[in-house]
């Protein structure tokens, strides 16, 4: 019945329009009567197309020109001329009698052609040229287009042009719910049989998108779950999802704008005619795009008419909408619940908290993890979370290489020689992350902390002391990678590359897990000056930068200076732990001597390790320095590693980090 009265309605509009022909024909031929006849049929279509459209709304129809002129904000004038337009589209034979009518061959009907058709009075023709106007509801929501035709100019007078309307609006009249086929290419349509379930309700999303057409952005974490969460908040309002992706749209560097810029009209009035909410994501493609381009997606974030998606919180400030939602990923006991969701029966058993904490996911990727996991499980036949762990990993794929470098060690704890007191405390460091869950979130502590859930710690102390060793000990001991921020690739002399470059940083290694080492790091994190230059306020820009950051990473950051002065006050305050690596002393040293010489190498008996270790006050670094060098010196000759050749290897490395021979 729904169908049928649609078809009613369509039929009823097309019954105008042949009239609105026989009262055009009348009035050229001068045959009064016949005017007034045709005039006053006119006249009763109308109002049998208004009592159709009162009959439908009483019974809870949706005529599909109705719901479109809704959606449109069109009124009936302007409802009468699009079904018009849209003629060579909709009925072969009325589309026929027109062209003859006109007395040309061109398939759209020019403006002026409209106007005599749809005119019942002498002084309906200005008004109907008003509807189309550039700011008019029918070209503002790209349901019409003005062409010229050939030989004319691009800005062809007005009622000379010939009026196109793009076939979803064609197939809207008919009654086809269909998605535009030519936007395949660049966007999909999210149904709610499509949205993953998600263990947290977004109530401010959900606010803004029964809002209809606030302006917003989304900003959130890679992989966190932005389309996701849109897409189920928009479900819970029975709406569906166009989801396009910005750099689909723009397509090739340099390219010219034009077909972007009619990419996102029509993604827009795709999205609006389908009563769906529009999500674009902007990240890897507004930078790239002509500024043209830029324009217009600023201009889609300002005035409203889609849901922008960014993972970079600068981005959505450039955006400039007035509302802007921060998404964060799922706590302990979400991600938790999403493994046992995603693994279901093979996942009962699993110590889960432990993969949670080793391995902290946003939902997407836990998805795709316990996917992973569960096929190579059949292949072997059996599930653990060494598995899980594994899959994890193996799932993500990270930027991090682009800045720096993983840190690997064979070593155990019970190769760093350290007090017993720095030992502690490194250990203390391993137990925070691996509690972190219990007590933040079950015990209610994440309230309290007045600067984030980062688990980060300040390694201080002279060159050679084991700082790095430590750092890749507690990575070693959570079963994470260790990235080691390559400065040189981070740090550029142009205004806000810097910034992008760290944002880069911190965004990956949370999504993926990875624990960050700033090697070095008073060269990053240096305390803020006084503004004398353009310098000191790009540097004092780049602290509070990573001030920032530091403060909203979940992860662990762990930075290593020989100078603890020389960093930033600030930083230090926002540290979790600062622990100072001394130099060691003469036992230790003798230790370090020791533990750094292999069983299996050729080491005399004359060695005295004490005498070795009491003479020269080296760190761990440059003793393992002086063992290898002392090591290539017997090779070289054929020998063994006797103790001169040990106290000469040592001499070298002393004196060549300055000091006098002894």
């Amino acid at each position: 019945m729904t169908e049928e009265r649609g078809q009613l309605h369509l039929l009823t509009h097309l019954t105008r329009i042949a009239l609105g022909l026989d009262l055009a024909d009348a009035r050229a031929a001068g045959q009064a009567d016949a005017a007034a006849r045709a005039r006053a049929a006119v006249i009763a279509v109308d109002d049998a197309l208004a009592e159709q459209e009162a009959e439908a709304a009483a019974v809870g129809v949706d005529l599909p020109i109705v719901t479109l002129a809704s959606r449109f904000e069109l009124d009936g004038a302007s409802v009468r001329l699009l079904v018009a337009a849209a003629v060579p589209g909709l009925d072969v034979d009325l589309a026929m009698r027109w062209q003859v009518h006109a007395g040309g061959d061109e398939p759209e009907r020019r403006v002026h052609q409209l106007i005599e058709l749809l005119a019942l009075d002498e002084g309906d023709g200005p008004c109907l040229l008003g509807l189309l106007a550039a700011d008019g509801p029918l070209r503002r929501g790209d349901l019409v287009e003005l062409v010229t035709g050939p030989g004319w100019a691009r800005e062809a007078p007005l009622l000379q042009r010939r009026v196109y309307v793009p076939g979803c609006i064609v197939a809207a009249l008919r009654g086809e719910e269909g998605f535009d086929s030519d936007l395949a290419g660049v966007a999909t349509r999210v149904g709610p049989d499509q949205v993953v379930a998600t263990a947290r309700r977004e109530p401010a999303l959900d606010a803004a998108l029964a809002d209809g057409r606030r302006p917003l952005v989304v900003v959130g974490a890679a992989g966190v779950g932005k389309a996701t969460a849109v897409a189920a908040a928009a479900a819970r309002l029975g709406r569906q999802v166009v989801l396009a992706e910005l750099s689909l749209i723009v397509g090739p560097h340099g390219a010219s704008p034009e077909p972007a810029l009619r990419s996102l009209r029509a993604l827009t009035r795709e999205a609006r005619r389908l009563g769906d909410v529009l999500v674009l994501r902007v990240e890897d493609g507004l930078t790239t795009a002509p500024v043209q381009v830029q324009r217009a997606v600023l201009d889609l974030a300002g005035v409203g008419g889609a849901v922008l998606i960014t993972r970079s919180a600068d981005l959505a400030r450039r955006l400039r909408a007035p509302e802007v939602i921060e998404l964060a990923g799922p706590d302990a006991d979400e991600q938790r619940d999403l493994w046992r969701r995603h693994l279901g029966p093979a996942g009962l058993g699993l110590d889960l908290d432990a993969v949670v904490a080793r391995c902290p996911l946003p939902a997407g990727e836990i998805r795709e993890a316990a996917q992973l996991a569960l096929g190579r499980a059949r292949g072997r036949g059996e599930l653990g979370r060494a598995g899980l762990e594994q899959a994890a990993r193996d799932r993500l794929r990270h930027r991090l290489g682009e800045v720096a470098s993983v840190v690997t060690t064979s070593l155990t704890w019970a190769d760093l020689v350290v007090r017993d007191e720095v030992r502690a405390r490194l250990r203390e460091i391993v137990a925070a992350v691996e509690h972190r869950a219990l007590v933040l979130d079950g015990w209610g502590f994440g309230a309290i902390l007045p600067y984030g859930r980062a688990v980060s710690a300040l390694l201080a102390g002279p060159p050679g002391t084991g700082k790095t060793m430590a750092a890749s000990l507690i990575a070693q001991e959570l079963g994470l990678e260790l990235f080691r921020i390559d400065l040189s690739k981070i740090v550029s002399k142009w205004l806000g590359e810097t910034e992008k470059n760290l944002g880069l940083v911190f965004d990956e290694a949370e999504r993926v897990g990875a624990v960050l080492l700033f090697d070095e790091a008073d060269a990053l994190f240096a305390r803020r000056t006084e503004v004398k230059s353009s310098n000191d306020r790009t540097a004092n820009l780049q602290v509070n930068f990573l001030l920032q950051r530091l403060e909203q990473h979940p992860g662990v950051v762990l930075l290593t200076t020989n100078a603890r002065t020389g960093i930033d006050e600030a930083f230090l305050r926002r540290l979790r732990y600062r622990i100072e690596f001394s130099a060691p002393d003469a036992a230790e040293r003798e230790l370090l001597w020791r533990s750094m010489i292999p069983a299996r190498a050729p080491l005399s008996t004359d060695v005295d390790l004490t005498e070795v270790a009491e003479r020269y006050e080296l760190a761990g670094g440059h003793i393992k320095n002086a063992v290898v060098r002392a090591a290539f010196m017997a090779a070289e000759r054929g020998g063994e590693i006797d103790h001169d050749t040990l106290v000469r290897a040592a001499a070298l490395e002393w004196t060549e980090l300055g000091n006098l021979p002894t």
